[in-house]
């Protein structure tokens, strides 16, 4: 398991670092939506629980898809005035006492996919103005490295913490903002606010996935078989995530 958390991750962030090399800010933003962070905490959650435990994690982790989003709206905003050390520092607090109140929410599927989808469709209104992408350097290869580093070390302090707390803790903290955390702050920092921004927007529209795939997990844990349900969610978050991308192919604005 250990070196599951400390390959698949950092891995997944190298990946989503080529990807905005290649295409972009908006499909790394878009990919960054995918439970590949998330997903595995779960999966470790279920294998060394009880499965009404992990369902209960699953539950809050759909909640929390409305702390990453405000994690990444905070940031976008403070962005625009103050450099990443600051802005980040803000989007972390803030994410904090979303993550706190979301807490107190009762552990239904209901209640924390309500949450999850109004956050996902007012996502894009809460983002501020963005302004044009200036050419970007590419980054070296100390810096993918570090972002490997960096990513790694977040996922083994948030699976230490996740062990110590019960389930709805562990929920929400399979879904701390590692990805958001490590592409916002090396994005903005090489890159400026405005591609950062347009990341994390795009970040937001990926987590449709992210939102299908605990909502179904939530559902299957207490009556499947742990590798089936995570199977059917996955499959469920790729299907998603393929219309999402559709979907925002077909609503972007024409280039004259």
């Amino acid at each position: 398991m250990l070196v599951l958390k400390l390959t698949l991750v950092p891995l997944f962030i190298l990946l989503i670092s080529l990807a905005g090399r290649a295409w972009g800010p908006s499909v790394a933003g878009l990919l960054a939506g995918l439970p590949v962070v998330g997903g595995p905490i779960l999966f470790f959650i279920a294998f060394e629980n009880d499965q009404l435990f992990a369902a209960a994690a699953s539950s809050a982790s759909l909640s929390a898809v409305g702390a990453s989003i405000i994690f990444n709206v905070s940031y976008a905003h403070a962005a625009s005035y103050w450099r990443w050390q600051t802005a980040l520092s803000i989007s972390l607090s803030v994410w904090l006492v979303v993550a706190m109140a979301l807490a107190q929410l009762p552990r239904e599927v209901l209640y924390s996919g309500f949450v999850a989808l109004i956050c996902l469709v007012l996502a894009p209104r809460m983002f501020p103005t963005i302004g044009e992408i200036q050419d970007v350097n590419t980054s070296g290869r100390v810096e993918l490295l570090l972002r490997m580093l960096v990513s790694a070390a977040l996922v083994i302090v948030v699976t230490m913490l996740a062990q110590k707390l019960g389930s709805s803790w562990s929920g929400l903290l399979a879904v701390f903002p590692v990805p958001g955390i490590i592409l916002a702050m090396f994005s903005h920092r090489k890159y400026g606010a405005d591609y950062t921004k347009v990341l994390l927007k795009a970040f937001c529209s990926g987590l449709y996935a992210f939102a299908s795939f605990t909502f179904v997990l939530t559902l299957t844990l207490p009556v499947m078989s742990i590798g089936s349900a995570f199977a059917l969610a996955v499959l469920c978050s790729i299907t998603v995530q393929v219309v999402t991308k559709v979907t925002l192919s077909r609503n972007a604005p024409v280039k004259t």
